[in-house]
């Protein structure tokens, strides 16, 4: 009896695999992509599961294998094959408070290849969660991994992880702590092949620092018009005395 091994490396897309002639059993491993890094790139997210077994299969029949994405350091999106996007602020406005996004599963399929034909799964480790920064925000969740049920995404701003996924179903999002005027929102659930994406802010520190502006202008303005209207006063009743 002779071996031969194959190894998929990550594409970002659907590989297929050719059963060879003689061939009625593989044995595999199947590891699934690691967490992405949060927008400040100080560290990658957690790692990805790992499934091993044997599968029967019959020479000529194509299995299809997805090797899931991750392992990038500054990453807000998910990786490929289901990992969830890192959380953010609302519209943005803070990019660096950004959370990573979750590792893709890896997995293999067999005809038609839906999700519901996976016959082995490894799930993908969540994002790191977002890096507060002063002045500008607190930091976001992080996103959850892919796997057969994905993983919860983080919460936001001293919240909790999200938790991972089952066979039978999605992981549950962090719950995220406090905020202003409005908490942020935890991070969401993971569904059927899919992480849930991590939890996001409310930021209003910007908008307060365009509330006060204006403030300040009006106050300058009336002092402006006082001192102007003194001066002129004051010629005309030295003129009368």
């Amino acid at each position: 009896m002779t071996f031969s091994q194959v190894i998929f490396n990550y594409t970002g897309g659907s590989q297929n695999y050719v059963v060879p002639a003689g061939v009625t059993v593989i044995c595999f491993t199947v590891e699934g992509g690691q967490g992405n890094g949060n927008a400040s790139n100080l560290m990658l997210g957690g790692l990805g599961g790992r499934t091993t077994g044997q599968l029967l299969v019959t020479p000529g029949q194509v299995l299809q294998i997805n090797v899931g994405g991750g392992g990038l350091g500054n990453s807000i999106p998910g990786g490929f094959n289901g990992g969830a996007s890192g959380g953010i602020t609302q519209g943005n406005c803070c990019p660096i408070a950004a959370g990573g996004g979750g590792g893709g599963a890896s997995d293999i399929r067999i005809n038609p290849y839906a999700l519901a034909d996976r016959v082995t799964v490894g799930g993908g480790g969540g994002g790191t969660g977002g890096n507060r920064s002063v002045g500008c925000s607190p930091g976001c969740g992080g996103g959850g991994g892919g796997g057969y049920y994905g993983g919860g995404g983080g919460g936001a701003y001293g919240g909790s992880p999200g938790f991972g996924g089952t066979q039978v179903a999605g992981g549950a999002g962090g719950p995220s702590c406090c905020g202003c005027p409005n908490a942020p929102t935890p991070g969401a659930n993971g569904a059927f092949g899919n992480g849930g994406i991590g939890g996001m802010l409310d930021v209003i520190i910007k908008l307060l620092i365009i509330l006060v502006v204006p403030v300040v202008l009006v106050v300058q303005q009336l002092v402006d018009k006082d001192l102007i209207a003194g001066w002129y006063r004051l010629p005309k009743y030295m003129g009368r005395r």
